[in-house]
């Protein structure tokens, strides 16, 4: 027995271990009520107090262990950091909890570019918020029970714009903040092709003076190419460009061709394919355009976070913000 309760110790831990494991499950209360159950072991606590515990213990253990992590990352970053130890370059990306771009919950993350890249700074977005939907069903009933509702609880709308929009204002909010919260400046930012970000970075500098540079994701930048030439091979599908053959457009057996296995063999393209197709290796081939590409950055890690994130909190569930922070 636990002393002054009449709780015992065992029913403690396992109600506590069940709050952790629902969230590392991803299953939720209700997941672990039929684990309960198949094992012949008490229900855990009813769902009111189930979400209260959530709220008020077991978040803020988590949010003072997810700063001195990162916090930690920052200070491994500035050790690693070659010239101005406080301007670090970063990579930076968003992810939605919903495909598409009608997620209500949308997740931006930093992270350093070290030799084992960590997360520097999170910033969730919702548009949403549980407890203030849910106290509409007594608004009209008892306003007073609907405003004591909503003037006790943390909210957890904090975005109303569009989805799509979720990622440059979560890195915004987030390169804002870097050098309150830590002394910081993410000088360089490592980013995939969406402009609204770099767009939004210029225009609403977060630090006075600094410009910010941009680098893009190597993976990103590769498919350029491979995009590029699809679209040349559509415009030129129905294009004669060898009169004495009749063969019209690049692509092909002996040509460009997508889809079939390399054989390993000696392939040359003909002259005229080659002619059509060197705009485009010119043009990001360029010097101007590598400058971007020079040091190989990528956003691997960033896409490794995305994955081990969701699966804490599964796509195919819906999850309140409180578990997206948790």
């Amino acid at each position: 027995m636990i002393p002054d309760t009449e709780h015992r110790d065992i029913n403690i831990r396992v109600q506590l271990a069940s709050f952790l494991g629902t969230h590392l499950a991803g299953i939720g209360r209700a997941g672990v009520a039929k684990i309960f159950g198949a094992m012949n072991l008490a229900p855990p606590v009813k769902e009111d107090h189930y979400e209260e515990i959530d709220r008020k213990l077991l978040l803020p253990c988590i949010k003072k262990f997810q700063h001195e992590s990162m916090q930690a990352a920052i200070y491994e970053a500035v050790d690693e950091n070659d010239g101005d130890p406080t301007a670090l370059t970063v990579s930076g990306d968003g992810t939605w909890q919903r495909r598409g771009f009608k997620s209500i919950h949308g997740v931006a993350a930093v992270l350093s570019c070290n030799t084992t890249p960590k997360v520097l700074d999170v910033q969730r977005l919702s548009k949403k918020c549980l407890i203030c939907t849910g106290a509409l069903s007594v608004k009209n009933k008892d306003l007073d029970l609907y405003d004591v509702i909503i003037h006790n609880h943390d909210c957890e709308s904090n975005y109303d714009g569009s989805s799509g929009g979720m990622e440059s204002q979560g890195i915004q909010d987030i390169f804002k903040r870097s050098f309150p919260k830590y002394q910081v400046q993410y000088t360089r930012y490592i980013g995939d092709g969406d402009s609204s970000v770099m767009w939004n970075l210029t225009q609403h500098p977060p630090y006075p003076g600094i410009e910010i540079e941009k680098i893009e994701d190597i993976n990103h930048w590769s498919k350029k190419m491979l995009y590029r030439l699809e679209k040349l091979a559509q415009e030129l599908k129905d294009t004669m460009l060898d009169p004495e053959k009749k063969r019209k457009g690049i692509g092909g057996v002996n040509r460009l061709t997508k889809g079939t296995k390399y054989d390993q063999q000696k392939h040359s393209l003909p002259k005229y394919v080659m002619e059509a197709i060197k705009p485009v290796f010119e043009d990001l081939a360029s010097k101007e355009t590598l400058q971007h590409v020079l040091n190989g950055s990528s956003q691997n890690a960033n896409e490794s976070f995305h994955s081990f994130l969701w699966s804490m909190a599964p796509k195919n569930r819906y999850c309140s913000g409180t578990i997206i922070d948790s």
